[in-house]
């Protein structure tokens, strides 16, 4: 809280000289924080305004990543932040926005990294799968782009910031059906994603490449076995401004491997409809590099991160075909699934401040906010197929997801063709 954050001031009187009496309260200032705001008195000395250091902050401050900060901010102000020369209004935006100090972003960018991975693994799923009449199935072989957006807000609390992920890219991939029983699949692509923080100084840059193998076999008593191995490569540019006091500079990679293993009944609930029950569980293995900012106001020196997550689903799709005609064919498909997260719902970042005096090694730690357990997951898409040929088939399909959870929200879009000769 503020009331840690108080030490950090008495630490530098050089930079915070406020006790004199000829102060005069002239107002107020909104001091921000995870939570909310604070008003807090303004006084003006010899005409200069400055922020008291002794004012009794409400604990409504409080956010564990400053108060795990507090001996580093302290380090921070007495070896280097004498030596830039400080005014008090640059000391004042310091102090309004102490909670950014603390690289909290860089554990946020490890959930993020797994994020932009298993949205890729979503929309490549999709592409493998497809849907539709088996009726008009042509071939053995088949090929399908899609293109993916998806969006995503994790909302602030318990004294950690919130932020929004947006992302865009394509995925071009390959099945080879060598019989009705069995299918094997490959794909590749790229993304693009941003990160907004709501409540920190701070945004984000991805660029990624996913590739991965899937494969589908058609076992007794009419169970369909789903497995996936995926991989992306990321690099991350990360920007930090505490204070709004010149930018902290970042470049830094991920790695994200994942497995996942579905198992689905289909039932034929009427003729050309259908309803699938299914369960599934995956595991995600995450490594990020570690990292230094290039910054004057608190840049830190960032540990490695490495971590694991698994989760499952419990859920039913129901889709109908339609045929317009003998060459022409629609499948409609809702869904819904229960998914529940075991593991790697938050990261820590292990971190000293740059050229701090602390000597060598990472003494403080910053968390990132912590995932929803359980979310529900709704679907809907629609894929239409034509026979252009007597050997070939395309077929152009859409789709949509949404994931709603207690503290967070995210919307999947694709789109995409398929070819199959």
């Amino acid at each position: 809280s503020m009331a840690a954050a108080a030490p950090l001031a008495a630490a530098a009187p050089a930079l915070l000289s406020t006790t004199a009496p000829d102060m005069v309260q002239v107002g107020e200032i909104r001091l921000l924080h995870p939570d909310g705001y604070t008003m807090v008195p303004m006084f003006e000395q010899n005409g200069t305004q400055l922020w008291l250091d002794n004012i009794n902050v409400p604990d409504a401050f409080t956010t564990p990543n400053l108060i795990e900060a507090e001996d580093c901010m302290t380090q921070w102000l007495n070896h280097t932040a004498k030596g830039l020369s400080l005014s008090p209004y640059e000391v004042l935006a310091l102090r309004h926005d102490f909670h950014s100090g603390p690289p909290e972003a860089a554990a946020d960018m490890a959930l993020v990294g797994a994020q932009i991975h298993d949205t890729a693994r979503t929309a490549a799923r999709e592409g493998f799968l497809g849907h539709g009449a088996d009726s008009m199935r042509q071939g053995s072989l088949r090929f399908w782009a899609n293109y993916v957006g998806a969006f995503s807000n994790i909302s602030s609390g318990g004294g950690f910031s919130g932020y929004e992920v947006q992302t865009s890219g394509a995925l071009f991939g390959g099945v080879w059906e060598p019989s009705p029983l069995f299918s094997l699949g490959a794909y590749g692509g790229y993304s693009y994603s941003s990160t907004d923080f709501s409540s920190i100084s701070a945004d984000a840059e991805s660029e990624s490449v996913h590739a991965g193998l899937q494969a589908s076999s058609l076992m007794p008593w009419g169970l369909q076995l789903t497995a996936d191995a995926s991989y992306s490569s990321q690099s991350v540019d990360l920007e930090r401004s505490p204070g709004g006091l010149g930018t902290n500079s970042s470049r830094f990679d991920q790695e994200v491997a994942g497995l996942g293993l579905e198992l689905a009944y289909p039932i034929a609930i009427a003729e050309h409809t259908r309803l699938t029950p299914a369960a599934s569980v995956s595991a995600l293995w995450l490594w990020q590099d570690s990292f230094k900012e290039s910054g004057d106001i608190m840049a830190a020196a960032v540990d490695k991160i490495e971590g694991s997550s698994v989760s499952s689903s419990l859920g039913a799709t129901l889709e109908r075909d339609f045929f317009l005609a003998e060459e022409h064919a629609i499948t409609a498909g809702l869904g819904a699934e229960w998914k529940h997260r075991y593991t790697g719902r938050r990261r820590s970042a292990k971190y000293a401040f740059v050229d701090n005096g602390c000597g060598a090694g990472y003494p403080c730690t910053a968390d990132s906010r912590e995932l929803d357990a359980d979310f529900l997951e709704l679907s809907a898409y629609i894929d239409g197929k034509i026979l252009v040929s007597e050997e070939a088939v395309l077929s152009l399909r859409a789709g949509y997801r949404a994931e709603v959870g207690e503290n967070s929200v995210g919307h999947l879009f694709y789109g995409g063709v398929s070819v199959e000769f």
